[in-house]
């Protein structure tokens, strides 16, 4: 049980509202979403285990706020790259949930061992400069996560880049894979022609296809290994040769097609 009016049990209240407003609130209020889930990386995981390995009073405050900014940071890198090995997006919501587990748990744990301190609220006298210096200094601290957080558009009038690859298809079959990878940074539509042994075989297209999306098809070449060549076009200008890739060495492994 967490006991009420304690350090641990305000934690787990922040991470758990922090990991909710990053599930619930759009990427597109960054700049509101950003502050309320600054609790979850700058703090709450690494006070919480801060706080399970040391018992009341072996730290002192400033060695405990030192650590548990450097173990928060350091749990939220950790988790970006736990997430990135299991081939999880790196959205807000499961990182923050991570973090919101851990958190918990280094929470739960520090209490069932007795490592909770209850909360003591003490009037401290603020002046008007130190006031105005809190508030430029909250107003930094979350202009700054919001930069952080905010996706950046490239300039207008940018442009990205398309690839065309050509390959052996998988399991020894008598096929070749030609396949496209739009880099750009808009949609775009794509033709593809292949020549088998310099006579048109396929054409494909049109074939439009969104940022970062691809497009691969598998080509029937029959008996022997034919020299391959194959070349891309784009809506913008048919008449151009975008890319070209040729095949030639039959012996390259691939996995799929």
């Amino acid at each position: 049980m967490v006991k009420p009016r304690t350090d641990l049990a305000l934690v787990m209240g922040l991470a758990l509202a922090a990991c909710v407003f990053a599930a619930l609130l759009p990427s597109s209020v960054a700049v509101l979403r950003a502050p309320l889930c600054l609790p979850l990386v700058l703090v709450a995981p690494g006070y919480a285990v801060v706080t399970a390995i040391f018992r009341p009073g072996e730290l002192r405050t400033s060695e405990l706020l030192t650590l548990s900014i450097a173990v928060s940071i350091a749990a939220t890198l950790i988790s970006a790259l736990l997430l990135d090995v299991l081939g999880v997006a790196l959205t807000a919501a499961p990182w923050m949930g991570l973090l919101t587990a851990l958190t918990l748990a280094a929470a739960a744990w520090g209490t069932a061992h007795g490592r909770s301190r209850p909360l003591v609220f003490r009037s401290i006298p603020v002046g008007r400069a130190q006031a105005g210096a809190l508030a430029a200094g909250l107003a930094l601290l979350v202009g700054a996560a919001t930069l952080g957080f905010t996706p950046m558009s490239a300039p207008s009038g940018t442009r990205g880049t398309s690839a065309l690859w050509l390959l052996p298809a998988p399991q020894g079959r008598q096929a070749a894979c030609v396949g496209v990878i739009n880099e750009q940074l808009h949609a775009t539509t794509y033709d593809v022609s292949v020549l088998l042994a310099g006579a048109p075989a396929r054409r494909f297209g049109p074939i439009t296809l969104a940022p970062g999306a691809t497009w691969s098809r598998a080509i029937a070449v029959g008996p022997g290994r034919p020299v391959i060549n194959a070349s891309l076009s784009t809506a913008a200008d048919p008449s151009a040769v975008y890319r070209s890739a040729v095949l030639q060495d039959w012996n390259v492994a691939v996995a799929s097609c």
